[in-house]
């Protein structure tokens, strides 16, 4: 695509596949127009309720084997995932918002997609709607506590 030529743009499910995120917002930010817009969808691994949940197990079980997630810092590659899983990246919402902003994106909106959690919880969440839909809502009006996350960001 040539430079500056493009309004709008959706990036949906796609930074945390890449070994280069720096290089896909970089060529985002070299075909959209001042002004442009995009639309970037990734899942959350680093959610308050996650980071609360690895550090309980840590008090819990201090000598089970470390999970990968305990290993590599929110939005930074994890080359040992390369060829073993698709997903080598995982996000906070704060990772995200400063990886556009580095490039020369302003944040204009966050929004949560549904609500993370993980283990048992899911199955209770399943049988209850009205949780269900409590997280959902939660997740949406606190992006950063959901299960994935939608940011709009302007080229400045």
């Amino acid at each position: 695509m040539r430079d500056a030529s493009v309004d709008k743009l959706l990036c949906n499910h796609m930074l945390e596949h890449v070994i280069d995120d720096d290089a896909v917002i970089q060529a985002i930010q070299r075909v959209l127009r001042p002004g442009g817009r995009v639309l970037i969808g990734v899942p959350l691994v680093f959610t308050p309720q996650t980071r609360l949940l690895l550090r309980l197990r840590r008090l819990i079980r201090p000598r089970a084997r470390r999970l990968q997630l305990e290993s590599v810092a929110a939005g930074q590659l994890a080359p040992e995932l390369i060829g073993k899983q698709s997903h080598i990246r995982f996000y906070s919402l704060h990772a995200l918002c400063a990886l556009l902003e580095r490039h020369g994106f302003r944040v204009l909106h966050a929004e949560g997609i549904g609500f993370a959690v993980r283990g048992p919880l899911v199955s209770l969440l399943r049988r209850n709607p009205l949780l269900l839909n409590l997280g959902t809502l939660l997740g949406r009006f606190i992006p950063a506590m959901g299960d994935g996350v939608l940011v709009l960001a302007e080229r400045l």
